[in-house]
């Protein structure tokens, strides 16, 4: 048991909220050219600092150009945000956004152990990095190369960036998004759509 959540975040904080983006490819993902990382959801008004460290974390950013971010209307069009840093970022994007969600709704665990699990409770994510652990082991942050992605995935970031195919996809950042794991009951709704609910 901890001594308080204010400790535990800052604790949290520490272990995971660790600067990366210099250490990431900076290839748009639309088109190729250099681009910067930029977030799909901000923190809400009234987070605490010590707790909105990981809106700045990689699973909640994609990498567009200015060219594209403003073709796109990135600034403005939720939907495209979100469908770009959920296709990209797959199973690790839908563990941070339970963690979102819980954090908006007051629902996180009250037993969350922030030491051994820093980004999000254990129950938001997977047992491995690929799907969205948010485990001291899977804090460092990584590209996303080997996230696990199925075919809600690929539609999505398909939708976002409007190009119709994934070919063009820079593969220093994405590693292959054409190798999916094909789930059979995958759903295709947009992700919106989910939010709604």
């Amino acid at each position: 048991m901890s001594l308080s959540p204010f400790l535990d975040e800052i604790l949290a904080a520490g272990i995971a909220g660790v600067p990366w983006q210099k250490d990431f490819a900076n290839e748009c993902l639309r088109c190729g050219r250099p681009a910067s990382w930029r977030p799909a959801l901000s923190a809400p008004s009234g987070m605490p600092l010590e707790a909105a460290w990981r809106y700045l974390r990689p699973e909640n950013a994609v990498p567009i150009c200015h060219k594209c971010a403003t073709r796109l209307d990135w600034n403005h069009s939720e939907s495209v945000r979100l469908d770009a840093v959920w296709g990209l970022w797959g199973m690790r994007f839908e563990a941070f956004l339970q963690w979102h969600r819980a954090w908006q709704d007051n629902k996180l665990p009250l037993l969350w152990d922030r030491c051994e699990y820093p980004l999000w409770p254990k129950e938001f994510g997977g047992d491995a990095w690929a799907d969205g652990s948010g485990a001291m082991k899977d804090a460092d942050p990584r590209p996303p190369r080997g996230v696990r992605r199925l075919k809600r995935h690929k539609d999505a970031l398909v939708r976002a960036l409007n190009t119709g195919t994934l070919k063009t996809y820079p593969q220093r950042i994405c590693g292959k998004l054409t190798t999916f794991m094909d789930a059979k009951n995958a759903t295709t709704l947009p992700l919106t759509s989910s939010l709604e609910q």
